[in-house]
């Protein structure tokens, strides 16, 4: 239908016709014109993924990636779904998606002013980032509770200071200074880093800390954990030795995952009775 000309956008149905809506909006962006890009904005409220899915995706067609992003999206609930950008084109008018609240953006984005921008966001995933350093524009932020960076490396280390008060951080293979975490409110940490390959001596006094997950694979080291005492909660990957865990007198819950043995686990369980152990 797509291909029989703009002529067929007003018999299209509209927002009402819940069951083919998707597929009204993916005619409508693939028709094209000023007339197509109104009547997918009458979409913007329908609250289904395919919906949803198919505005995203129109974005990335549209001529006017600006005009579209406060038109259409910016009326759009996503809820909790999580919205992958890729792009500076589109990421530059991001803030206009007034109710998204988790983001996750691949690739090389720098600055991070209009992320920091966003009135909603909650949570952010920056992704195999090689030249982005400046994390201060997130800092303005008044709803981001957590962020993660995965394989972001650039030339330099990047500065954590503009983060370290945020509730929860994600670090796995990025380039970064972890002693600018240094007095911050972090509650909850999840790591990989060659800096604590060998133990936990490069991480900072954290006195907020509650959560710390270590995604190192065995054999790793534990060394330095009784510099966390209000810790509750850890997750590990491998049976940890009983001893090592006795240094931290408030913990309740220890996840593990890939126990190398059920019977090692069993005993772990029986030598730390007051600890909920699960995987």
């Amino acid at each position: 239908m797509s291909e029989t000309g703009s002529f067929v956008v007003d018999l299209l149905p509209g927002p009402e016709a819940t069951e083919e809506a998707a597929y009204i909006v993916r005619t409508l962006a693939n028709i094209g014109g000023e007339g197509a890009w109104e009547r997918i904005a009458e979409f913007a409220a329908v609250d289904h993924a395919m919906v949803i899915d198919e505005l995203l995706r129109a974005w990335r067609n549209t001529p006017d990636a600006e005009n579209y992003a406060k038109t259409v999206l910016s009326k759009v609930d996503f809820g909790d779904r999580r919205v992958d950008v890729r792009g500076w084109h589109r990421i530059q008018f991001i803030m206009h998606l007034a109710k998204l609240r988790h983001v996750r953006c691949i690739g090389n984005i720098n600055p991070l002013d209009p992320l920091g921008s966003m009135p909603a966001l909650h949570r952010l995933e920056l992704w195999q980032n090689e030249v982005m350093r400046d994390l201060s524009p997130l800092a303005l932020s008044a709803s981001l509770m957590e962020l993660h960076l995965s394989r972001c490396r650039p030339l330099g280390r990047i500065d954590l200071a503009p983060v370290r008060n945020l509730d929860e951080l994600h670090l796995h293979f990025s380039r970064v200074e972890l002693e600018s975490l240094e007095g911050g409110t972090l509650r909850r940490l999840r790591i990989r880093d060659s800096a604590t390959d060998d133990g936990l001596a490069a991480l900072p006094a954290l006195p907020a800390l509650r959560e710390l997950v270590i995604d190192h694979r065995p054999p790793y080291s534990l060394a330095g954990l009784e510099r966390w005492p209000a810790i509750a909660v850890l997750e590990v990957f491998g049976v940890p030795p009983a001893a090592d865990l006795r240094v931290l007198p408030a913990l309740e819950h220890l996840v593990v995952h890939q126990p190398e043995s059920l019977a090692r686990l069993e005993e772990l369980r029986q030598e730390l009775p007051g600890v909920r152990i699960t995987t």
